[in-house]
């Protein structure tokens, strides 16, 4: 007999099968990549690439931001969807021509992320350091591990 997942478990997963194609598939035809680093411009527009950790009590989002301050960064949560977005202002514009080589990545970045399970966004935390965000979510109750005893025939009829 198989078990019914959860209807938001099954909402999560093709959340992040329709992120992965977006990434794979169209993605490369409406921007560009910069040479190495995994980020990918969109209509001035780029995505920090992340890594997300499922720990058991909380869900772990890292994303690479470098050059830019705590205070450019803007994070919103909800319990299905985190929202990475931020601004870097440009103190010093070089005129292209005096470019060999342009990778580092300023201007504008967006990234939305499907979260594998629901959290409590009310109590979300974030830290900034060295380029790195690191976002804690804590998992609402319903979508921590629960472990079951299970009890024997005789210990039923006894509790009855």
């Amino acid at each position: 007999m198989a078990i019914m997942r959860p209807l938001s478990s099954i909402q999560g997963d093709i959340n992040r099968l329709f992120s992965e194609l977006e990434q794979e598939f169209f993605s490369p035809l409406m921007g560009r990549r910069h040479g190495g680093t995994g980020l990918m411009e969109m209509s001035g527009k780029w995505m920090p690439s992340v890594d997300i950790r499922n720990l058991e009590k909380e869900i772990e989002v890292k994303a690479s931001i470098p050059g830019y301050r705590p205070e450019d960064i803007d994070i919103e949560v909800d319990e299905h969807m985190i929202t990475l977005s931020g601004q870097m202002s440009q103190e010093e514009q070089a005129e292209e021509k005096e470019f060999v080589r342009r990778e580092i990545v300023k201007g504008s970045f967006y990234r939305q992320i499907p979260l594998p399970v629901d959290v409590m966004s009310d109590q979300a935390q974030a830290s900034f350091e060295h380029g790195m965000l690191t976002v804690r979510l804590p998992k609402a109750e319903q979508s921590r591990k629960h472990k079951i005893k299970v009890n024997s025939q005789q210990q039923q009829q006894q509790q009855s």
